[in-house]
């Protein structure tokens, strides 16, 4: 733009002529009064004030003169400026930026419904394609009752809401994983909000998405009612479920609630509640495209029905780390880290478990507590309590032997024949290769007992009360078992073989201390520092049944009754091979038959 003239529309200002000093510029004061000033003096007054307004007025003709020359340069310049300058580029980054955070909407509150493109909301009519059409913009209202017969796709930067009630009850002949309410695959910044969802298939299934929120709902489907999975180009990321109520029939297969596949990371579930015919929540790294399923935080679901939480894998498949806190868990089988469908299955493909923390949990089932099938890596439990009234409350099955399991302040309560088991009942021996290491510590275990298989594992013990036997049977190969800071109402060690059996600062309340531990050069026995309170006339067994002497190998340390013994130091009753062999103390540092 070329300079501009501002004052071209009116005429320039000019100075004024003083009057000429034709007059006196000085006269006698008046002092009397004004009646004395001759015409001429006052005359000669007024053209000197005179003059003083028109030097006035010509300096301020200057200075509007160069505030109009400030004015047009400044004029100029701006318009130059701005004629030059290229802000389209930066408007338009920023309305994509409004866009993609959906910052953009708020600016335009419309609020879209069903009823605006022809919908019923009867609870007769089929209303697909009207609610279809709504989504299609970005704010969609659904308050009144809709039935639909396909699926509803929804696209990035929406939100649907609203109170209402979507029913879809349709036949298909292909797999119910291509039929559901609410669809999505590779969108973003999507909210599904307050909606009350009824299904013969699925509910919602997510693909490959990002930032979608999914709360305030109630959920009655015969298959999952929420399906999170990756797809051909994305993994989903970001997911957030909260505040789900679910009413899914119980006896009906494959009603997971919440399903995750692999390829899915950054999932948080909250405040989930209710029954399904199948897993409540179901990690299964198996059938995602990238086989990894991470970051995943479950915290305070409620659920009854079939299973609780399922974590699922072959090999490669990882899932990793996962925390279940503060949580309820009253089904026929609470939890299940396995790559069997089954109980008695048979794959060697342990998939890796990575970081796997449960805290805080309930966890009552009518089956089994926890089940562990293959697994490979490390699995915690924190502050949990497990109530069982027919099975273990724990069963391991082929572990790997880089296995880690720990219960840590655990309280562990049933009433069947053992707490921990390593094989599923009536499974082969030779099918049974668990392995791995195990530790428990500050747990309280009540009625039942340990239960261990074949092949070499490490048990460790520590600052437990234990109300009952603590027992070792099946023959494993070889055992490192070891309980030290504990409280025991029974016989700690029993019916194993080879092995390193320890026990160490600990009370016991027991007839005697082992039973049906077979001899042999592999076998080691370090026992130190134990009070016994028995109450059997002073007399403490120390071996029962096939005990012979040369497996003993640190015997040391304070060994007390808490009655007054009839002999110097501790009365122990030995069996040898051949049968009762007499009794002994321990004085001096060695064994002293009496």
């Amino acid at each position: 733009m070329a300079d501009i003239n501002v004052n071209n529309n009116y005429t320039d200002m000019k100075n004024l002529t003083p009057f000429k000093l034709c007059v006196l510029q000085n006269f006698p004061f008046i002092e009397a009064n004004f009646d004395a000033v001759t015409n001429y003096q006052l005359l000669c007054k007024v053209v000197e004030y005179l003059n003083k307004i028109i030097d006035n007025n010509n300096k301020q003709n200057d200075n509007i003169s160069q505030l109009e020359q400030n004015f047009i340069t400044l004029y100029n310049y701006v318009n130059n400026y701005f004629n030059n300058l290229d802000v389209q580029e930066e408007i338009n980054k920023k309305i994509d930026e409004l866009i993609t955070t959906g910052e953009f909407n708020s600016f335009f509150s419309v609020i879209y419904t069903p009823e605006m493109f022809g919908a019923k909301g009867d609870g007769v009519t089929d209303d697909t394609e009207a609610i279809q059409k709504a989504l299609a913009f970005n704010n969609v209202n659904i308050s009144k009752n809709y039935i639909i017969t396909e699926n509803l796709v929804l696209h990035s930067n929406l939100k649907v809401f609203g109170g209402g009630t979507i029913t879809k009850k349709v036949e298909f002949n292909d797999s119910y994983l291509n039929h559901s309410i609410f669809s999505c695959t590779d969108s973003n910044n999507i909210d599904i909000n307050n909606i009350v969802l009824i299904s013969n298939s699925l509910a919602i299934s997510v693909h490959g998405c990002s930032n979608v929120n999914i709360t305030n709902l109630i959920i009655n489907s015969e298959k999952y009612s929420i399906l999170i999975s990756d797809s051909e180009k994305n993994e989903s990321n970001g997911i957030t479920i909260s505040n789900i109520k679910l009413e899914n029939d119980v006896t009906i297969i494959s009603s997971d609630g919440i399903h995750i596949d692999g390829g899915c990371s950054n999932i948080y579930v909250t405040n989930v509640s209710g029954t399904s015919g199948d897993d409540f929540i179901a990690l299964n790294a198996i059938e995602g495209i990238r086989k990894t399923i991470k970051n995943i935080i479950i915290d305070n679901i409620k659920c009854s029905g079939y299973a609780g939480v399922r974590l699922y894998g072959q090999l490669n498949c990882v899932i990793e780390n996962v925390s279940i806190n503060n949580s309820y868990i009253n089904s026929d089988n609470g939890i299940r880290l396995t790559n069997i469908v089954g109980f008695t299955e048979i794959n060697l493909n342990a998939p890796k478990f990575n970081n796997i923390v449960f805290s805080n949990c309930i966890v009552d089932s009518s089956i089994r507590n926890v089940f562990l099938s293959y697994i490979n890596g490390s699995v915690t439990f924190n502050n949990c309590t497990f109530v069982t009234s027919v099975n273990p409350n724990v069963g391991l099955f082929n572990s790997s032997i880089n296995s880690s399991l720990i219960f840590d302040s655990c309280v562990f309560n049933t009433n069947s024949t053992a707490f921990i088991q390593d094989c599923v009942v009536g499974t082969p021996p030779e099918n049974c290769n668990t392995y791995g290491n195990i530790t428990l510590n500050s747990c309280d275990i009540k009625k039942v007992f340990l239960c261990f298989g074949t092949n070499k594992k490490t048990i460790n013990i520590n600052n437990c009360d234990i109300d009952t036997y603590l027992i070792t049977r099946n023959n494993p190969d070889v055992l490192d078992l070891s309980i030290k800071d504990c409280r025991i109402n029974k016989t700690p060690f029993s019916g194993a073989s080879k092995g390193i059996y320890t026990i160490k600062d600990s009370i016991l309340n027991a007839e005697y201390l082992l039973n049906n531990i077979e001899s042999s050069q592999d076998t080691v026995l370090d026992i130190s520092n134990i009070i016994v309170n028995n109450n059997k006339k002073n007399t403490f067994c120390l071996f029962e049944n096939g005990i012979s002497e040369n497996i003993i190998r640190n015997m040391e340390g304070a060994y007390q009754l808490s009655t007054t013994p009839q002999n110097e130091g501790i009365l122990f009753k030995r069996y040898d091979r051949n049968g009762f062999a007499g009794f002994f103390v321990y004085k001096n540092g060695t064994w002293v038959e009496v």
